[in-house]
């Protein structure tokens, strides 16, 4: 490897060990619960009117808005794992990404009903939130399943020799890199943007749009170590995926709903394919099969 493959190589694993593990994860948990209970404590202050004014215009009245804020945290803790997800293999990646989903359509339920007291005035109609609770709830246990079935599948590298298989996991970690500084702006600015005004800015389709160009950049940087066409497929199909995550969060209820769930068993149908493929013509990983 060169240098500079080295060079991005080292900080990524720097910041990984920082950010990913068994210890970063209990202070990421801590993290969440301190703030979730804060803003408890804040919406519960602001409903006895203790606030002052200006704060209180600030802070909603609805506490289902603490459970809004702790799980968007947690959506972004999770898509910080997705981009060192794809370090590990493009199949890991996606596998992610599908997690990521499930947890945006069950933030999505909590987002469909905004205040109890509402229920019992509710007509039973497609407008009802909590019919839409329902269906976002259904809709990420489905993918759920789904993802349970994606675990079963044997991770095929899709290289065989050591020095290719450590250049090409060089080059992710450097497209990873570059991923995390975009992760790291967006979240940012979408922390301050709800703290400032206690909404949360749909910014998730701009990540995965991000994602997008690197699931892209992965498949070109893979034609260089002599890819096979199935390899290329399944890489570029992923790819797909993710712009069927895209559409389907800028779809109307519903079909948010629905081609979410496609987009998971696409998903899952690309990677069994592959490996099933893969193992049946007994194919060593990197090398091109045989002429009979």
């Amino acid at each position: 490897m060169n240098y500079y493959l080295t060079f991005f190589e080292n900080v990524y694993n720097t910041i990984e060990k920082k950010l990913h593990g068994k210890k970063a994860d209990k202070l990421f948990s801590m993290f969440f619960l301190v703030s979730f209970l804060l803003a408890v404590i804040t919406i519960q202050l602001n409903n006895m009117g203790l606030l002052p004014m200006k704060l209180s215009q600030l802070v909603p009245m609805d506490h289902l808005y603490a459970i809004d804020l702790v799980l968007s945290l947690i959506l972004l803790k999770e898509f910080m794992d997705m981009i060192f997800a794809l370090s590990y293999s493009v199949s890991r990646a996606q596998r992610k990404q599908l997690e990521v989903l499930s947890l945006i359509l069950l933030r999505s339920s909590f987002k469909a009903l905004p205040d109890f007291n509402e229920i019992d005035t509710m007509g039973f109609n497609k407008d009802n939130p909590v019919i839409h609770l329902f269906t976002y709830g259904f809709s990420a246990f489905i993918i759920f399943l789904i993802i349970l079935l994606y675990y079963k599948l044997q991770n095929i590298p899709m290289l065989s020799e050591d020095n290719e298989m450590n250049s090409f996991v060089a080059t992710k970690k450097m497209v990873a890199l570059l991923l995390l500084l975009n992760f790291i702006i967006i979240g940012v600015f979408d922390v301050l943007h709800f703290f400032m005004y206690w909404e949360y800015s749909a910014s998730f389709d701009t990540f995965f749009k991000v994602f997008l160009f690197a699931d892209i950049i992965i498949v070109l940087i893979a034609l260089g170590y002599g890819q096979l066409y199935v390899t290329v497929f399944r890489n570029t199909g992923f790819a797909l995926v993710t712009v069927l995550i895209l559409v389907s969060l800028a779809s109307p209820k519903f079909f948010q709903e629905i081609i979410s769930i496609l987009a998971a068993l696409f998903a899952y149908a690309l990677a069994y394919s592959y490996n099933r493929y893969c193992i049946l013509c007994s194919i060593e990983p990197g090398k091109k099969p045989g002429l009979s």
